[in-house]
């Protein structure tokens, strides 16, 4: 006979299996369903692990994007969510798998509970979440990376990997476009996805090696980046992070500490204070070769628009004379000493140069190396009323035309560009993110913030023109026919337009 069992031990058992079903739902928090099959089950401790700060009115939680736990899919035409199947909320909209990377589960204010934030509302109390469609069959990629970080930026594409079980072959390759080029012209194998920078688009683009991104959703990325690359109305990357052009001093060798609104004359006061308290000392240093440092002067004396609406570039106009001459003035003043990049990091590193114009690519180097340095945005001209706009490097990831994993790849971005990864991979190594809400989420935890923020307000887009590359090729070598004095300003700026205006046409 089955055993009989009196009131109080039905009342005992009950009570231990509302525990046990407590602690269960607990251990495993939230289940994902595919098509109404389990997919898998995130527990509390899991969930935490992959938890990063996500905006949530009035403030920040901790959360996961949709896109990181939910299977990928190809389409996506339904998502029910909710504390169980019977009580669940539904949501049903066009290009669904595209905005499940911008949907996310985050942190509820009872300990342990999950919310669901979807376009600013939230929706409480979620333990099951089951998506309907088609998943993503694809599971391997190749990508091209390139510049600074390259072991981290790794890290980040493991993690994916590990997310969604698929295999990802991550390349470094320092020149990218003229290797996609050579590969496309040889008729190899080319990547799914590849690291650019603006300035690569008219050879890319001209080569036909990149897909029109157009259709993907990059609305939360900043305006500035999403327009260094456009190019002919179209959009043919995804920006990732950037870095701005700065001024970085020597705490120790300078007394005037420059303020967040100082001007050109500050500027030449720091350096002659600078010089004259310590003999020997070069109170200013930056490659004044290279057109790329001479186009925040060309701003800041004037020159406005820096490309002109028909994709021409004018040298020979006012606000261009006057920028070389200062510099020049700068020079025959002995305030500046022009020299190239890696003889200038070497001496401000031994603390022989008291400031230096240098990207924001330099702070790891210059906090490893223990120096004890600052960085200020570049100064205003009070003449003109402009600031000396910096340039914005933006850093960006396109899709091949060619690639046989178009959905994957657009999945890959979409989690790189996500606000997960960008809080953590560009934030380290001193770069700026592409999502402005990622940076403002770290306002507390850069201690260059503040300068770093106001640089990027005042600073423009490389240009992708290819005006641009022109006049940087071209200026490379009259620029130093300038500053050795074998010709004037305007012989420089003349003969410099004759040959941007005939290579630009062809």
């Amino acid at each position: 006979m089955p055993p009989v069992f009196g009131k109080e031990e039905m009342i005992r058992a009950s009570w231990i299996l509302l525990i046990f079903s407590i602690a269960l739902s607990h251990l495993f928090p939230v289940d994902i369903y595919l098509n109404g099959s389990l997919y898998k089950s995130y527990t509390t401790a899991e969930l935490n692990d992959l938890a990063y700060y996500i905006p949530a009115e009035p403030g920040l939680r901790q959360g996961i994007s949709l896109g990181e736990i939910l299977p990928l899919m190809i389409q996506a035409y339904q998502l029910d969510a909710g504390p169980d199947q019977s009580s669940a909320r539904t949501w049903k909209e066009d290009c669904l798998a595209e905005r499940l990377s911008r949907w996310y589960l985050v942190s509820s204010d009872t300990e342990g509970n999950w919310d669901l934030l979807i376009h600013g509302e939230l929706c409480q109390d979620i333990r099951r979440l089951d998506i309907r469609g088609e998943k993503l069959s694809q599971d391997s990629l190749e990508v091209w990376v390139s510049w600074e970080g390259i072991p981290l930026l790794k890290e980040e594409i493991s993690r994916f990997e590990r997310l969604h079980n698929v295999s990802i072959k991550v390349l470094n390759v320092p020149k990218t476009k003229s290797k996609l080029i050579a590969v496309l012209r040889g008729k190899g194998k080319l990547p799914d996805v590849v690291m650019i920078q603006s300035d690569y688009l008219p050879s890319l683009t001209k080569a036909k090696a990149l897909q029109n991104l157009d259709y993907m959703d990059s609305t939360y990325l900043s305006e500035k980046g999403l327009k260094a690359f456009r190019l002919n109305g179209k959009t043919w990357a995804i920006p990732f992070y950037f870095d701005t052009q700065l001024v970085f001093y020597n705490r120790k060798l300078i007394s005037l500490k420059p303020s967040p609104g100082w001007t050109l004359l500050d500027f030449e006061s720091t350096a002659l204070d600078a010089a004259q308290r310590q003999k020997g000392i070069i109170p200013l240093a930056w490659n004044a070769y290279s057109a790329y440092w001479l186009i925040p002067f060309q701003t800041g004396f004037g020159k406005n628009p820096f490309i002109e609406a028909d994709g021409s570039l004018r040298i020979n106009d006012t606000a261009t004379i006057k920028a070389l001459e200062y510099i020049m003035d700068l020079q025959s003043r002995r305030l500046l000493q022009v020299m190239e990049r890696d003889a200038m990091i070497s001496l401000f590193s031994s603390g022989k140069i008291a400031m230096i114009l240098s990207g924001s690519y330099s702070i790891p180097l210059f906090t490893e190396l223990g120096l004890d340095f600052d960085i200020a945005p570049f100064p205003f001209n009070s003449e003109t009323k402009k600031a000396l706009s910096p340039l914005l490097d933006y850093k960006a990831l396109a899709i091949t035309r060619k690639t046989h994993n178009p959905i994957l790849s657009r999945r890959l971005i979409q989690y790189l560009t996500g606000i997960g990864v960008q809080q953590r991979f560009p934030i380290i190594l001193s770069k700026m993110p592409a999502d402005p809400k990622a940076w403002q989420i770290m306002k507390e935890k850069n201690r260059y913030h503040r300068a770093l923020t106001q640089s990027s307000a005042i600073g423009i887009p490389v240009p992708t023109e290819k005006s641009y590359t022109v006049y940087k090729s071209t200026m490379w070598k009259l620029l130093r026919l300038a500053l050795t004095g074998q010709m004037s300003v305007r012989e420089v700026l003349t003969k410099g337009q004759q040959i941007i205006d005939s290579k630009s046409s062809r």
